[in-house]
């Protein structure tokens, strides 16, 4: 009953792959015409695997050309260890698709399973064809995991020729590519192939390192496990402890590669295993039916792969086997039957066929033969001396044209060392030469940045001593003089206090206020000058109201009356603005002091405060205007005094300015008010400006 079961679902899975691949042949631009469509008839049969069933595909369904290509490979790879014809047939037949529709990596994969199942059969010139093939399209596409594949196939070729030294060239190939893209499968078959080179050379102990270090990468690092790859490892483990006679060792370890060999499916694997069992039990436990039957088992197999050199290996160790259980008759008939597949070119085979039929001759003491069997022997021998001779001269030769090469390629590079040298000699001079004048250009620089900075530093001293002297003038000048006056008339006063009538003294005391008043007004204002310049004046704005101005106004309206100046004032008291009182009250106070100092009697000064912009409103009546109280103000200051010419104002804002004017009534003035005044404003980061015209009076304004 189950087995009924399994054949119906296998006809069902079958069913629907055909299906599936029918509807792909007919989605094809070929197969669009209804002429060409077919019916797939399924034979009611059950598939032994999924290779036959491709098989039965490819042979009776219509495909794309790019998926008959791909099962072609597939098959090709299936049968390359079971059946080297197939996998020839199918390799082939891919290649020949391959003209109409060229799909690299398909070719690649091809090319590689043909040439293995060539190495497989010792049929090497073929290998050697495909393998060049499949190298040339895996560097084209710049495939380094098949590039590495394909050079393994190029280290077991070798080997198989006997040319160890080509064969581990190629093999180091593997190692670099495997371990750079990571392919650790690809490595762990390397350093297998690898341990099986110093195995053959008698090195079991190197041997047996690269082979548990392959064994490690594989048990550690492929995650796709291969069954085959397991059964090759423990088959080389079994051959070396075969050689060291740790016969419980080999023996443990090829069952398990006839294990795995038969879970992968390998055939060869298999006979592989087969024979290494067989060899053991007739050497170790001395079981020699069970050995025959092991080998016996391996030969149809062998057969049917058609691998001559398996099959020749297989009579060989038949023939060891009836030679250890002293049945020479037949040993002698398998050593023989071994020579007969032995390629003539294969000297060192022959040579261990023959000294084995040698052998069983004297155990079978049949003399004649055994001294005609000597006789090839010796002449075998004498050849393959020659040959080693014709080998090692040939090696000479090629090690000579290797080392002829390599001084040539040494004195090529010593050439082109030099000629990198000058280069490197050439461009650090240049660059250097570079830096060097960047440092000078840079030093230059400096040197004129530096030169800048003194000149910027002699013109700041320069105005310091001017403003130096300028200020020490003031002090022996402005102040002295009328000092020294008031001195003077307060003692002609003591003198004639007495003498003199009371107008007269009263005009005397008028004349001496008015120069006290002078030097007052000139000592605020260097000490408010001289707190600028030292950084020491305390700035701070606060909001205060214009009504604050009003005891300084009062003073300075009286002054203006006594001097028969008309003082206009428009002031909107209640307005607020934000500023240091203090100073907002002395440049206003220095501003109107100048004004009624340069203004001849019956003229007129004038203090008008406006808002800026749209901030006034209403009219002026009354001398006071009606404004928001809070906002940004022009607050200008007018004379119709005696001016300025365009020459005044140019140095006007300057301590060594050559112009300086007495007052219309003779007051004294040293032209620092207007400067503290400038000063004063920038604080507030506003500007003083000036317009004025000789004989016509000044306006001074700003915004705060």
């Amino acid at each position: 009953m189950k087995t009924k079961n399994l054949r119906i679902v296998s006809v069902v899975l079958l069913l629907l792959f055909g299906f599936l691949l029918f509807a792909t042949g007919c989605s094809s631009p070929r197969n669009n015409d209804d002429k060409q469509r077919k019916i797939i008839i399924v034979p009611d049969t059950v598939f032994a695997s999924p290779s036959d069933s491709m098989e039965w595909v490819v042979n009776h369904v219509i495909l794309p050309v790019g998926k008959r290509m791909q099962i072609y490979e597939r098959l090709c790879w299936h049968f390359k260890g079971n059946d080297p014809q197939k996998a020839i047939h199918f390799g082939k037949s891919g290649l020949d698709l391959l003209k109409i529709e060229v799909v690299d990596s398909l070719k690649i994969l091809l090319n590689y399973n043909l040439a293995s199942v060539y190495i497989d059969i010792c049929v090497f010139d073929s290998a050697k064809i495909h393998l060049e093939e499949a190298l040339q399209h895996a560097k084209k596409i710049e495939d380094e995991n098949r590039e590495a594949s394909v050079y393994l196939s190029y280290g077991r070729l070798y080997s198989k020729m006997n040319n160890d030294s080509t064969a581990i060239e190629y093999y180091e190939k593997v190692i670099r590519l495997a371990e750079k893209v990571g392919n650790y499968l690809t490595l762990s078959n390397v350093l297998a192939n690898i341990a099986i080179k110093h195995h053959n050379n008698g090195n079991d102990e190197q041997a047996e390192k690269y082979l548990l270090r392959a064994y490690e990468t594989y048990q550690t690092k492929v995650d796709n496990k291969d069954n085959r790859v397991l059964a090759h490892i423990y088959f080389i483990f079994s051959d070396i402890y075969l050689v060291q006679k740790r016969y419980e060792e080999a023996l443990e370890n090829a069952q398990k590669s006839l294990e795995y060999a038969q879970l992968g499916k390998s055939k060869y694997c298999e006979t592989e295993a087969l024979l290494e069992l067989a060899q053991i039990h007739s050497v170790y436990t001395h079981q020699y039916n069970k050995a025959l039957e092991l080998a016996f088992k391996a030969l149809p197999i062998i057969e049917e792969l058609g691998n001559n050199f398996s099959k020749k290996r297989c009579l060989h160790i038949i023939g060891d086997i009836y030679y250890h259980r002293n049945d020479f008759s037949n040993s002698k008939i398998y050593y023989v039957q071994s020579l007969d597949l032995t390629s003539p070119d294969d000297l060192e085979g022959r040579k261990l066929a023959l000294r084995s039929i040698m052998k069983s001759l004297i155990k079978l003491k049949e003399t004649d033969a055994a001294i005609d069997v000597f006789t090839s022997l010796d002449s075998l021998g004498i050849a393959l001396n020659n040959i080693n001779i014709q080998n090692t001269l040939s090696e000479l030769q090629v090690r000579y044209e290797t080392e002829k090469k390599e001084q040539e390629i040494e004195h090529q590079q010593q050439i082109i060392a030099r000629q990198n040298m000058k280069r490197m000699l050439l461009t650090g001079g240049i660059a250097l030469s570079g830096v060097i004048l960047i440092l000078l250009w840079f030093l230059l620089r400096l040197r004129i940045r530096h030169n800048r900075t003194l000149i910027d530093r002699n013109n700041i001293l320069t105005e310091m001593n001017a403003t130096k002297d300028k200020f020490f003038s003031i002090i022996s000048h402005d102040l002295r003089n009328p000092a020294i006056m008031q001195r003077d008339a307060l003692q002609l006063l003591i003198k004639n206090v007495r003498l003199w009538d009371v107008d007269t003294v009263t005009d005397y005391y008028h004349e001496l206020l008015k120069s006290a008043e002078g030097q007052v007004e000139l000592l605020y204002n260097l000490l408010n000058w001289a707190q600028i310049q030292t950084g020491r004046m305390t700035f701070s704005p606060n909001p205060f109201a214009f009504s604050m101005l009003i005891p300084d106004i009062t003073l300075l309206r009286k002054m203006a009356e006594n001097k028969g100046v008309e003082f206009d004032l428009k002031i909107p008291y209640d307005a607020i603005v934000t500023a240091d009182s203090n100073i907002l009250s002395a440049i206003i106070r220095n501003l109107l002091t100048n004004a009624i100092k340069f203004t001849e009697k019956g003229g007129t000064v004038s203090l008008e405060i406006t808002a800026c912009g749209d901030v006034a409103r209403g009219d002026v009546a009354h001398n006071v205007a009606t404004i928001s109280p809070i906002g940004k103000y022009t607050i200008t200051v007018t004379d119709t005094g005696i001016g300025m010419n365009e020459e005044q104002l140019k140095y006007l804002f300057q301590l060594d300015s050559p112009y300086h004017s007495k007052g219309t009534a003779d007051e004294q003035g040293s032209g620092l008010g207007l400067i503290v005044c400038k000063e004063l404003l920038e604080k507030h980061e506003s500007v003083l400006h000036v317009e004025s015209e000789k004989g016509k009076g000044s306006r001074f304004w700003f915004e705060i």
